[in-house]
C-alpha cells in the first residue's frame, strides 16, 4: 500500500529521513513511516521544519510541524494571498470544468441544491458560476474564508463570512449542498466535517475535493517536490479521503477522479467525493434491535393470552424467545420432528401431530423462515380450520 502512495517520488527527494516506524496516523492511529524532513524560509506565524510521514495501512500523508496551529495558520491565511490563483479568468475555467462535474454527480441523484455553503470558499470563482448557472438567490450562497478576497463585480456577490462560528451566530440556514474544494489538505482539525454536516438539509449533499495523492509521482509538476507544499498538511489517496469521510458518518455516494489544468500548464490531479451524512453504526444497528424487538411484539399481539403450537424449535424460536416474543401467549406445546423427545424450558419436543390430538383448540405457530408454505399446506391438510400463524 505504500507504493499506491506513490513513495518512488517522495523517496526521490535528496533531503530525506531514513524512514522508521514512530507516530501514529491522524486517521486511523496505525504505526506511520517519517519520509523527509523539509525546512522552509521565514514566514509570518509558520514553522520553518516540516516532517512528511506516510501511513502504509491507511495511505494518508501528513506533516505537524512543532508549533502549527489552527490560529497560526489562520494568521497567515488573512495576512497573504499566495494560495489564489492570481488569473482570475483562467480560474473560472477551471472551477467551470469542476461545477460541471460536482452537477453531473448531482443530477446522477437527481437532487438540485437550492442553497450552497463553500467553506474555503477563495475569491468566490465556484460560487460565482454555481450562481450563474442555478439562479439561486445569492442570499442562500455563502461562502467561508479568513480572508475576503471577492472577486464582485456586474452586480454580482455572495454572503461572506470569515469563520464557521461568525456564519452561525447571524445565519439560520440549512445548506442543500456543502463544498470543501482544496481546503481538507489545509486543515488541522478534521472535526470541521461533523460541523459541516449538522449544516445539511435532509437528504443534502456534501462535496470534498483535495489533490490525489496517489498521482503525485506521474502528474510531475515543474518544479521538483512542488506537491509538499508546507501548507498542504495533509496528503490523500482516493482509500484514506472515503476511510476520513466514513469515520466522520459521510457515506460517499460518488468518487471522482480526474485532472484540470493548473497554472503551470500541466494537468493536476484530484480526487472528489460526493457524500451524504450517515448514521453512525452503533445507532443504526441499536435502532435495528429496537426494530426488531417492536416488529415482534406486533406480531405476537394478535395472539395475547392464545394457546400455542409452536412448530420448529429452532434459532428463529429461540431468538424470538430471547427478544420477549412469546410473554403475551401460551405455549402449549413444543413440536419439531428433528428433536422429538429433548426438553426445553420444561416443555418436551413432540411430533406435529401428537401436538394438534393433545391441543385440538391450539392455533400454530410456525417458526421456520424457509419452509414455511410447504408447512401451512401439511397443517392444512390435517386440520383445515385450525389457526396458523408464521413467525
Amino acid at each position: 500500500m505504500l507504493e499506491h502512495f506513490n513513495l518512488p517520488y517522495l523517496k526521490s527527494l535528496k533531503r530525506k529521513l531514513k524512514p522508521t516506524l514512530i507516530s501514529t496516523c491522524l486517521l486511523c492511529k496505525e504505526p506511520t513511516t517519517a519520509l523527509v524532513s523539509l525546512s522552509f524560509g521565514d514566514a509570518a506565524s509558520l514553522p520553518g521544519t516540516y516532517e512528511t510521514r506516510v501511513c502504509p495501512s491507511c495511505e494518508f500523508g501528513f506533516a505537524r510541524p512543532e508549533g502549527l496551529d489552527e490560529k497560526s495558520l489562520n494568521q497567515y491565511y488573512s495576512g497573504n494571498k499566495n494560495d489564489h490563483v492570481l488569473d482570475f479568468d483562467r480560474e473560472m475555467i477551471r472551477f467551470e470544468e469542476q461545477y460541471q462535474i460536482i452537477l453531473d454527480q448531482l443530477q446522477k441523484v437527481a437532487w438540485s441544491p437550492s442553497s450552497v455553503l463553500d467553506y474555503g470558499c477563495g475569491d468566490g470563482a465556484l460560487l460565482k458560476i454555481i450562481g450563474a448557472r442555478t439562479g439561486i438567490e445569492q442570499e442562500k450562497l455563502v461562502g467561508i474564508d479568513v480572508m475576503d478576497s471577492r472577486h464582485l463585480g456586474e452586480g454580482w456577490t455572495y454572503k461572506h463570512y470569515t469563520s464557521l462560528e461568525s456564519m452561525k451566530n447571524e445565519l439560520e440556514l440549512a445548506f442543500d449542498l456543502v463544498i470543501l474544494s482544496h481546503t481538507l489538505e489545509h486543515l488541522i482539525d478534521f472535526d470541521v466535517l461533523d460541523d459541516l454536516g449538522k449544516l445539511l438539509s435532509p437528504n443534502g449533499y456534501i462535496y470534498v475535493e483535495v489533490p490525489n495523492a496517489s498521482r503525485y509521482l506521474k502528474d510531475r509538476r515543474l518544479t521538483p517536490g512542488y506537491y509538499l507544499d508546507r501548507l498542504h498538511i495533509n496528503h490523500f489517496s482516493t482509500h484514506s479521503l472515503l476511510y476520513l469521510m466514513s469515520k466522520k458518518h459521510l457515506s460517499a455516494v460518488a468518487t471522482i477522479e480526474y485532472s484540470f489544468v493548473y497554472k503551470d500548464g500541466l494537468p493536476y490531479p484530484v480526487v472528489g467525493v460526493l457524500a451524504q451524512i450517515s448514521e453512525a453504526f452503533t445507532d443504526t444497528f441499536s435502532k435495528y434491535v429496537d426494530q426488531e424487538k417492536a416488529r415482534l411484539q406486533a406480531n405476537f399481539s394478535e395472539m395475547e393470552s392464545a394457546d400455542i403450537i409452536i412448530w420448529g424449535v429452532g434459532d428463529n424460536f429461540f431468538r424470538a424467545e430471547s427478544m420477549g416474543g412469546f410473554t403475551s401467549c401460551n405455549i402449549a406445546a413444543l413440536a419439531d420432528r428433528a428433536k422429538i423427545g429433548k426438553s426445553f424450558g420444561g416443555r418436551q419436543v413432540v411430533s406435529i401431530e401428537n401436538a394438534l390430538n393433545a391441543f385440538p383448540t391450539a392455533s400454530v405457530l410456525i417458526t421456520s423462515s424457509w419452509e414455511s408454505n410447504g408447512m401451512k399446506d401439511y397443517l392444512s391438510s390435517l386440520d383445515p380450520n385450525r389457526k396458523v400463524w408464521v413467525l
